[in-house]
Formats: structure tokens, C-alpha cells, sequence
């Protein structure tokens, strides 16, 4: 997305702030996204009349910021969705923000955080230092949970029971969004409490989406959100993100009902996943493709003579590696073995070209960020699954050097959890306040935990522990937020259903098996493949060297079940 290039656009970094306060002048910082409609409508109708580029070049410090490239920078100072508009002190301090405004109105923002800037600056600086000093060396307390982890969850479930839409399925009202973290709660809740209404609730709200005009019926994906609380009027930008949490979804939903019509959803947004958006060369994946409300309404043929709508082709680690986790569960489900090499391409291409130097770059530019969590957290999630998915060890030693690293550069001991911003990361503003995020926090007490069963480092699994603990000491019962978190806790509750499959890698029943075990492969579920020749490994995790038929060791909550050697009864045993 370009700027207008009327306003002397100036990029988020230590001259700038120097520069506003050299010339006593606020930051106008502007977080814009490509794929964002209003945006484009806020550069064409506001920023680029004279009158207001005038005002800015002569008044303010501009900043522009992606909201892809710096999610960091977005996170703190966004006003409530995109285009974003946010005065600063050269401190950073906030003095007001809006959304979209058109010219007139934003003049008049403009001419208002003026005169607040003007008379109240030095007041503005001095509670902001004050405040931000605060919380920075404000070190947490945590006091032991009043509830359990199971009360917990059930007084989640309860808060995410209130908020079904009964007559439209899924959640709230309108502008309606999937809030796949909230589905995947609803999933992993059914499928340790068997509870009937929840699952059905998952299956009804799925099938909804992809029957509604939020899913595209010409070139298959889904767009972000609709308007209508019947899922009606959808927005028509599509993000690669919510196509890795939407296709978990679907194949959740395959496993459960064996239905066709899930599976043919499935496909459909593979095929536009591969076809819209992995470049050729190197199998990574676009982040989207931008809103084009004319494009979409469109017949599939008709578009074919349309310029298609703009596709950002830029790289970003966190959410390819969400799209490779995914693609391997996929391809599992669509008996697509291709598809499966497919994705571990796109693994390959991540850790060599953005993993380097002990650092996770952001997306594909030697100018991206190094300092986020989301890139490690979700990069180790995906090496994790594609060893599941192919035993390469490289996979393995790789999961393990990126926990050994975010553990170093993200671990924080006052707050006993994982920061969002790396330790060592010095910015400006609300930068230098680093937070706790659910979602890469959840997904760091999975990894550890099957990471603690695949290397058998208990040290690992009591971290995971640990790390629960600290947020069930919160209340965050009353925050659908904290779905991602409640998903891991189920872990810490019922224990990962732990899977060692002893037996020869050419053994047809070994292969079925294999198959059942990927196909199953979840948040609770971790599974080691033992080649029985291979004494090291059997010595590894405590077994024999006497095995010589192929059997599956199936342990729940540290209690081993009866070795079985046929694939159905593995089956079986995986949906008690």
C-alpha cells in the first residue's frame, strides 16, 4: 500500500522522535493495513486534499506504520480498527486518536489535538513518563487460584455459552467474525467433556460460514468478516491467517461428522490457499488479498476478465507458519502426500531465509522486526508438526533450538511468562512496555509440553505447568480473549494423550497407523514413531529392545494402556 505522497511520510524510528521534539512539533502516527477498504478510502478522500497534507507537512511529525509489518506498534496505540490516526508527544505519550474521518471532520482533529498539545504538553509528558515508568518496574504479583483448572474452564465455557448466537450460529452480533479461537475452545471442550450442545454448536457454525456469503463460492476462501450478524454482506479482503485457523477448523469438523460437505470446503480453500497465494519458486505464502467489493460480485468467468483485486506478497513468518501446520493436517485429511511435501517447502524455505543469526525475521526484508514472539512461538509450533508429519530430525533439533531461544530473549521471571516484545528490545513509547499475549503464550505450553514427551525432559512439561498457573492466578474467566490460553489449558488438566508407535517405518500397518495418529493430531495429542531396531531411542523412552511387532503404547495422564497392534483399535482408543 502507498502512501500519499503529498505528506512527508517518515518511518517509525529514533531520528523521527528526535526530529518531533527537536521541532516541538506531535507525531502524527497513521497505522494503515493494505488490505484495509477504509484506508484506501481515508488516503484518496482525506490525507491526499491539500488542505490537509498542507496541515500535516506544516504542523505534525508523520508516521506511517503497517499494521502487518509492526502488529507490535498496532497493538499499543491502535484506536479501535483501521485507518488509525493517533497524536503522539515525542514521548509517545497518546494526546488523541480516531478511525476513519473524512476531510472536514479530521481537520478539525487535527486543529483540536493541536491546541491540547500546544497547552498541555509538558503535562502530558510528565504523566506519561510517570505512568509508563510505573508499569514497566511494577513487578506482577501472582497469588495461588482460587479456582482449579477445571473450575476455571468451566466458568469459561459457561461466558462462551452466553455468547452463541443461537439463530445465526457463532458469536455476538454484527459486524460478525468467525473468532476461530473461540471454535477451537469449543472443539477442544467437547472433545474432553463429550458435551453434545458444544460440538453441535461447532458443527451448525461452521457449516453457516461456508454456506453463507462469508465463504466464496466462485474462487473458494473466506473473507474476513461480515457485516450482518446472518453473515450476510461480507467485507471481501482475504487474510492467510484466518484461512490457517478456518482450515484446522474444517478438518476438525471432517474428523467429527466424516462429512463430504467438509470435506469438499477443505479442498476448495487449499486450492485457493495454493493458487492465490504461494509463490512458485520459493512456497511461501502471500498475507492477502485486497478488498474489491465490484471484483466479488462477479461470476467466476467475469472475473477472469477483471484486474484481480491487489495480493500482498510479502512473507510474514507467523503466519506462514500457521498456513504449514494446517497444510500438514490437510493433507492427511485429503490423502494428499504432495500436499504434505508442499508445506514442508514452504518449512524449509522459513528456516533458512527468515531464520538466521539466532533471529526469526518477520517477513522478507533484512529491514523487518527480530523482536517478535508470534514469529518464534508459531515457527517452533510448525516444526514441531512437520516432524510429526515426516520424523526428519532436523525438524526436532530446529524446534528445540527456537524454545531454547525464546526462552532466552523472551522469558520473563517477574512476570513468569513469555513477553510479546523480545527482553532486550529498546523502542520508544508504548514499545518500551512489553505485555503478556495469550495467544503465543498457549501455544508455548503446548510446544513445551510435547516437546517435553518428544526429547523426555520433564523439565519442560513442569515449565508448562508453571507457565498455567501464572494466568489461572488471573481472572480471565470474563475474557473470550483468553480462549487460545483455556484451548492449552485442557493440557495441564487432562495431560497430553501420549502415543510411542514401536515397530518397523515399511510395516503397512505402521503407515495406517501413522495416518489415524496425524490425522488426530491436536492440541492434546503427541506421538513418537520408534523404529524397533533403533536401541537409543528405545532406551529414550524406557522400552525394551525385545519389540519386534508393530504396536502403539497409548498413555493418558501418565497411565499406559495396553499395547495395540491394529489401527482400528488405535482409532478407537484416540476418540474415548
Amino acid at each position: 500500500m502507498v502512501a500519499p505522497k503529498n505528506i512527508a511520510w517518515l518511518a517509525w524510528s529514533k531520528e523521527t522522535f528526535e526530529k518531533a521534539k527537536q521541532e516541538n512539533k506531535p507525531i502524527l502516527l497513521s497505522i494503515s493495513a493494505v488490505w484495509c477498504h477504509w484506508c484506501h478510502i481515508m488516503d484518496e478522500t482525506t490525507f491526499s486534499t491539500p488542505e490537509v497534507s498542507q496541515l500535516i507537512n506544516q504542523n505534525f511529525i508523520p508516521i506511517r506504520v503497517d499494521t502487518d509489518e509492526r502488529p507490535e506498534i498496532n497493538e499499543r496505540y491502535n484506536m479501535g480498527g483501521w485507518p488509525t490516526v493517533v497524536l503522539l508527544t515525542s514521548q509517545g505519550a497518546p494526546i488523541q486518536g480516531t478511525t476513519y474521518l473524512p476531510k472536514d471532520s479530521f481537520i478539525s482533529f487535527l486543529q483540536e489535538s493541536l491546541a491540547i498539545y500546544g497547552s498541555q504538553k509538558e503535562i502530558l509528558n510528565k504523566n506519561y513518563s510517570e505512568n509508563l515508568q510505573e508499569r514497566i518496574q511494577t513487578k506482577s504479583v501472582f497469588v495461588l487460584p482460587s479456582l482449579d483448572v477445571l473450575q476455571s474452564i468451566q466458568l469459561f465455557s459457561s461466558n462462551v455459552r452466553n455468547s452463541f448466537d443461537l439463530e445465526n450460529f457463532g458469536f455476538g452480533s454484527a459486524p460478525k467474525f468467525p473468532h476461530t479461537p473461540l471454535l477451537k475452545f469449543l472443539y477442544f471442550n467437547q472433545l474432553h467433556s463429550k458435551n453434545p450442545e458444544y460440538l453441535k454448536f461447532f458443527i451448525q457454525t461452521l457449516q453457516k460460514m461456508a454456506q453463507s456469503e462469508l465463504f466464496d463460492k466462485e474462487a473458494g476462501g473466506f473473507f474476513r468478516y461480515s457485516m450482518q450478524a446472518d453473515w450476510a454482506q461480507p467485507h471481501f479482503e482475504k487474510m492467510s491467517e484466518d484461512h490457517a485457523e478456518l482450515l484446522d477448523l474444517y478438518c476438525f469438523a471432517f474428523l467429527e461428522t466424516n462429512q463430504t460437505f467438509f470435506k469438499q470446503i477443505i479442498e476448495k480453500t487449499v486450492n485457493f490457499i495454493l493458487t492465490e497465494w504461494q509463490d512458485s519458486k520459493t512456497k511461501a505464502f502471500s498475507a492477502s488479498t485486497d478488498a474489491d467489493e465490484h471484483y466479488y460480485s462477479l461470476s467466476l468467468s467475469e472475473r477472469k476478465k477483471h484486474p484481480h483485486p491487489f495480493i500482498d506478497q510479502r512473507h510474514f513468518t507467523d503466519w506462514n507458519s500457521l498456513l504449514v501446520s494446517s497444510l500438514l493436517l490437510a493433507s492427511e485429511i485429503l490423502e494428499k502426500p504432495e500436499l504434505k511435501e508442499n508445506a514442508l517447502q514452504t518449512l524449509d524455505y522459513l528456516l533458512f531465509h527468515h531464520f538466521q543469526n539466532n533471529q526469526v525475521f518477520h517477513f522478507n526484508s533484512p529491514q523487518a522486526p527480530v523482536h517478535l514472539l508470534s514469529d518464534y512461538a508459531f515457527l517452533l509450533k510448525a516444526c514441531l508438526d512437520a516432524y510429526s508429519f515426516s520424523f526428519n530430525s532436523k525438524y526436532l533439533d530446529q524446534a528445540k533450538a527456537l524454545l531454547d531461544l525464546i526462552v532466552e530473549k523472551f522469558y520473563s521471571d517477574s512476570e513468569k511468562a513469555f513477553l510479546d516484545i523480545s527482553k532486550n528490545f529498546q523502542d520508544f513509547g508504548e514499545l518500551n512496555h512489553k505485555t503478556v499475549s495469550f495467544k503465543e503464550n498457549a501455544v508455548l505450553i503446548t510446544c513445551l509440553n510435547k516437546l517435553a514427551f518428544l526429547l523426555q525432559k520433564s523439565e519442560y512439561e513442569t515449565k508448562a505447568v508453571d507457565l498455567s498457573k501464572r494466568f489461572l492466578s488471573q481472572s480471565l474467566s470474563e475474557n473470550l480473549m483468553a480462549a487460545s490460553l483455556f484451548s492449552a489449558l485442557y493440557i495441564i488438566k487432562n495431560g497430553l494423550t501420549e502415543v510411542k508407535l514401536v515397530g518397523s517405518f515399511k510395516d503397512p500397518e505402521t503407515q495406517k497407523m501413522l495416518s489415524i495418529l496425524r490425522k488426530h493430531s491436536n492440541n492434546s495429542l503427541v506421538f513418537e514413531f520408534i523404529e524397533n531396531s533403533d536401541k537409543s531411542k528405545l532406551a529414550l523412552f524406557s522400552l525394551p529392545e525385545t519389540l519386534t511387532q508393530t504396536q502403539a503404547i497409548v498413555c493418558k495422564k501418565k497411565v499406559c494402556l495396553t499395547p495395540v497392534k491394529i489401527a482400528v483399535e488405535l482409532e478407537k482408543i484416540l476418540k474415548e
